[in-house]
């Protein structure tokens, strides 16, 4: 179907309203741009991942179908329920890569982290990234400016800007900042964000990172006292296909003090004695843990906590 002036007039001639006839329209440019992303996706693309995506993106619709909330209501308090696969707060194993698309470079880049960067003072006042901030472990805010709508996640203050006026997105070369440039729009009931201009961060916590190209859309629904975003990621530097992860969270009271959060205080307090004079880091190859040729496991072995610790504890 061609949107020209001359397939408008045939349509007309056939009885069929230029409202359906732009729906029509839409829907068939929408398939052209579906058919043309899949030709450009690389074909080396893990099945397991491919299915998880289409499972997530049919839960997402179901529950957006099944919602009795406006547009407007996920206003208020909203506190994680539970912790995102466990890896939030510690973070997973070293080398747990399992259900992550990753290309050759992201999973080299994985291979070279160093625990030991985490407990760098001057990095505990890093704000987390827009791919990270709906998974982190502390309360979040949301409310309405009328132009824009603001999400305020306590962990390292994170402070979002949805902008709501039909602004479009900055050229690639313009500023890249924590929470990057994000706009949205109502779907239904349903926010949608997407989110450019991020700084690099980290996709999982042990080493996984996204670049600064990576693109997020997100899809924020309201269910009664629950809240439910399903976040996808495209990177084209670090990933081979969408990754979509969904995090869920219960309403909370209004008057609920979510207080600043005290990252100043944070390095001394957990994560050891005294800073480190060097950049964590393993060169290609070096790697301990990788060098034992082991499949990763949930856990630690004993030998490899030993060798964490000494590693930790390096001045």
């Amino acid at each position: 179907m061609h949107c020209s002036g001359q397939t408008v007039a045939q349509s007309a001639a056939h009885r069929l309203s230029a409202a359906s006839y732009l729906r029509r329209c839409v829907a068939a440019r929408a398939r052209e741009r579906s058919s043309a992303l899949v030709e450009r996706t690389p074909r080396r693309v893990d099945r397991t991942s491919r299915l998880r995506t289409v499972g997530w993106l049919l839960a997402f619709s179901a529950l957006s179908a099944g919602s009795a909330h406006a547009a407007g209501d996920i206003w208020g308090k909203w506190a994680h329920l539970g912790d995102f696969a466990g890896y939030t707060a510690g973070g997973p194993p070293m080398a747990d890569f399992q259900f992550l698309p990753l290309n050759e470079d992201g999973r080299m880049r994985g291979e070279s982290w160093n625990p030991g960067i985490q407990a760098q003072p001057e990095r505990q006042c890093f704000p987390h990234s827009a791919v990270w901030a709906p998974f982190g472990p502390t309360p979040i805010h949301i409310w309405d400016e009328g132009d824009r709508i603001v999400i305020r996640m306590q962990s390292n203050e994170v402070l979002r800007s949805i902008w709501m006026d039909g602004r479009s997105h900055p050229p690639a070369h313009a500023l890249h900042t924590w929470s990057g440039f994000s706009t949205g729009e109502w779907v239904g009931d349903t926010l949608k964000i997407t989110t450019t201009h991020n700084k690099e961060g980290f996709i999982r916590r042990n080493g996984v990172y996204h670049s600064d190209r990576a693109v997020v859309i997100e899809y924020i629904t309201r269910h009664d006292g629950y809240l439910t975003d399903v976040v996808v990621v495209e990177d084209p530097v670090y990933l081979t296909a969408p990754l979509v992860r969904e995090q869920s969270y219960r309403q909370i009271p209004a008057d609920t003090e979510i207080y600043p959060y005290p990252c100043e205080q944070r390095w001394p307090v957990e994560l050891g004695p005294e800073p480190f004079h060097f950049t964590p880091h393993y060169l290609p190859g070096e790697n301990p843990v990788l060098q034992r040729g082991r499949v990763r496991e949930d856990t630690f072995s004993d030998q490899e906590e030993s060798e964490i610790d000494r590693l930790l504890n390096r001045r």
